[in-house]
């Protein structure tokens, strides 16, 4: 049977009175309050062509006949596409109402028909989930094909209840709260979000318009139609106007989730990226506010591609608070990693580069260059022993061999670190100083008889160091080559 809508009450299609009305109700034509409320929000500029995703609802059929009598004052042109999800028996009929509308009002149609339940197995995502992704994509196509800038859909005030609710139940977040957006990233539109299906369909009755209603509708088997034939219904005897209620609750949340996402955006600004990474200061993080934390990390993820989820907070946070060197692995092969004072955000784990060659050189003054090791080496006799740092040092030449190697680290290496209480393993040393491990290869070693004399760039070995009593010094001064 044909479930089709005409302008009397009790047919398949109309609803109960709405109990609360709007807050966008009152004495003023509905086309002339959508048009108010367009210029107010700029949702769509002047000049527009518009394509309306049309279902043959009465909330899509309510936007395209709106749309077309605001033609003129907002200066658009209107187009549509209907997409058959194949989900019924009776579909072909939506499919031929739409298409006899279009006709009659003169209206360039697009229609389609997608297996939607297929679709979904190959996506393993719900039916719902499935119909939703392929439609926007179907849209996406069609209004690139017919050059439209605005592609509209007929979200309503209660669709934006039970949009809200569905995440409540879910387990949401501020972001979730805030509902369907009036504007999707994508640049997809929903104008309608204001009005209540009801007062859209009173109006289609007052202008002897049909629609048609899906039957699924009045079955609460999928999630949505559960919580708006049983759950809206308990809500509204607690409160009338839970709709208007839910509505300014995300209208709320959208404000507050912008203001803390702002602080957020201004410090990515200022991170070290290279391809596939983010560099963020771990000292600057820990300063924000939790929230405002949250929402860097996740916006510095969402730029690789990594959707976060409530359940990462708090393995970030730990990952922050806690030493260098730890990683956690996130969704879609993306990676945090702790080091140091830094925050490595990446695509995927970085393959470590293979260390340089040994390279062995005499151990008296002259100037030594190493090109795999992107350094220099500057020797020369001075009068005077001196306190290490980092890139020069001054050493008992007596204690040496005549000659001296730079290589990577090897398994067992120790050295007494300079000021130090006693000896440690290298790898026990490269790790109390926050160095990534992926890089502790890459560390150049000066070396005499398989011992450690220099951690180059970090610290000196106490035992070869020169001191007041050493006949002769011998200073060496480390320099980074430029690339």
């Amino acid at each position: 049977m044909d479930r089709f809508t005409s302008g009397r009450d009790g047919l398949p299609g109309s609803e109960p009175p709405d109990q609360a009305g709007t807050t966008l109700r009152g004495s003023r034509p509905l086309a002339e309050r959508l048009r108010d409320h367009l210029h107010a929000t700029s949702l769509l500029p002047a000049g527009s062509r518009c394509l309306v995703g049309l279902s043959g609802g009465g909330d899509s059929v309510a936007l395209l006949r709106l749309l077309l009598d605001l033609r003129e004052s907002l200066e658009i042109s209107v187009c549509a596409a209907h997409l058959d999800h194949g989900l019924r028996p009776d579909s072909a009929a939506d499919r031929d109402f739409v298409r006899e509308l279009c006709r009659e009002l003169k209206v360039p149609l697009t229609s389609a028909r997608a297996e939607i339940r297929g679709r979904a197995r190959q996506m393993n995502l719900s039916v719902e989930a499935a119909g939703r992704r392929v439609r926007y994509a179907f849209l996406s196509r069609v209004a690139r094909r017919r050059g439209c800038g605005a592609v509209l859909t007929a979200h309503t005030a209660e669709d934006q209840a039970e949009t809200i609710l569905l995440r409540l139940i879910a387990g949401t977040g501020l972001r979730g709260l805030g509902g369907i957006r009036p504007r999707r990233r994508d640049g997809v539109i929903r104008p309608l979000l204001p009005f209540t299906r009801q007062e859209l369909r009173d109006w289609l009755r007052q202008i002897g318009q049909p629609w048609r209603e899906d039957p699924t509708n009045l079955v609460p088997e999928a999630p949505r139609t559960r919580v708006r034939l049983l759950l809206m219904p308990l809500l509204r005897e607690w409160n009338p106007r839970i709709v208007q209620a839910l509505g300014r609750l995300a209208h709320q949340a959208r404000e507050d989730e912008a203001c803390l996402a702002g602080p957020a955006r201004a410090m990515l600004r200022s991170a070290r990226r290279q391809p596939g990474q983010v560099f963020l200061d771990v000292a600057g993080l820990l300063d924000m506010p939790p929230p405002v934390r949250w929402r860097a990390l996740r916006l510095a993820l969402a730029g690789l591609g990594c959707r976060l989820q409530a359940r990462h907070r708090e393995p970030l946070e730990d990952l922050l608070a806690g030493p260098s060197g730890r990683d956690l692995d996130l969704p879609g092969g993306r990676r945090a990693r702790r080091r140091g004072q830094e925050l490595r955000l990446e695509e995927a784990p970085v393959a470590p580069s293979p260390p340089p060659d040994s390279f062995l050189f005499p151990c008296r003054p002259g100037s030594v260059e190493l090109p795999g090791w992107s350094l220099r080496l500057d020797l020369g006799v001075c009068d005077s022993p001196a306190s290490p740092d980092a890139w020069e040092i001054r050493v008992d030449p007596e204690l040496l061999e005549d000659s001296l190697e730079i290589r990577s680290r090897r398994p067992g290496d120790r050295f007494r670190p300079a000021g130090g209480a006693g000896g440690t393993t290298l790898k026990k040393f490269l790790h109390g100083i926050g160095l990534p491990r992926e890089e502790r290869d890459l560390v150049p070693l000066l070396c005499c008889r398989e011992r450690v004399v220099w951690v180059i760039g970090h610290r000196a070995a106490e035992d070869f160091l020169a001191t007041s009593r050493s006949r002769r010094i011998l200073r060496i001064r480390a320099t980074r080559l430029p690339d």
